[in-house]
């Protein structure tokens, strides 16, 4: 009787809901929303984006909490939202584009972290944070950015603020491939100096808008 009444007890007990929230996750080329395939202008010639993806991570409100939590972009997707718990709406994110170095260095996992994703390189180089192919004018561009041993550590993080209630998260794709022309080569393979500077520049590309 005593097992009877606690099953009872527990049936009519209501435990609280898990509350969450969307936030959009949205690349432009000039304020216009970035499609795969599709060409863009710049200088003069054409770009044409044939793939991007890249994984952002440990969101939070602030500089210090750093929660384990993952989100894989990818352009040929219609919709890219991330599902962050309540807490986290406001009008304020902190955020690591990449994969920290713990769990690089755990190897192969599943989900979005799987390597058919094709975001992982070796147990040795860990997971490609910011992956972007294209040709220009007939030239051919990739940036595999990543890795996460030291001194070449590609993960970066960055603190937003919205004037918003509910914002959306804005990658400004044009700023980031003007910087990248202008101070690196067009194919960025492995991780390494010319990797850290891509990221750099990657992170003051972001916006809560």
């Amino acid at each position: 009787m005593k097992t009877i009444g606690i099953l009872l007890f527990l049936l009519g007990f209501k435990f609280p809901a898990f509350t969450q929230h969307t936030l959009p996750v949205k690349v432009l080329w000039n304020n216009q929303a970035v499609h795969e395939n599709d060409t863009y202008e710049f200088r003069n010639g054409h770009l044409n984006i044939a793939q991007l993806k890249f994984y952002l991570s440990a969101f939070s409100t602030n500089e210090t909490e750093k929660p384990t939590s993952f989100f894989l972009y990818s352009l040929d997707q219609e919709e890219n939202n991330i599902v962050l718990p309540k807490h986290l709406a406001g009008n304020k994110l902190c955020f690591t584009i990449g994969i920290d170095s713990t769990i690089n260095a755990g190897g192969v996992m599943g989900d979005i972290l799987d390597p058919t994703q094709g975001m992982y390189w070796t147990w040795q180089s860990g997971f490609i944070n910011f992956k972007f192919e294209a040709t220009f004018d007939q030239r051919k561009i990739e940036y595999h950015l990543g890795g996460y041993a030291y001194p070449y550590n590609s993960s970066r993080h960055v603190c937003l603020n919205s004037k918003t209630k509910n914002p959306t998260l804005v990658l400004h794709l044009d700023r980031w491939f003007e910087d990248m022309q202008r101070d690196c080569p067009n194919n960025i393979m492995s991780p390494g100096e010319l990797a850290m500077k891509a990221s750099n520049i990657l992170s003051t590309c972001f916006e809560l808008q």
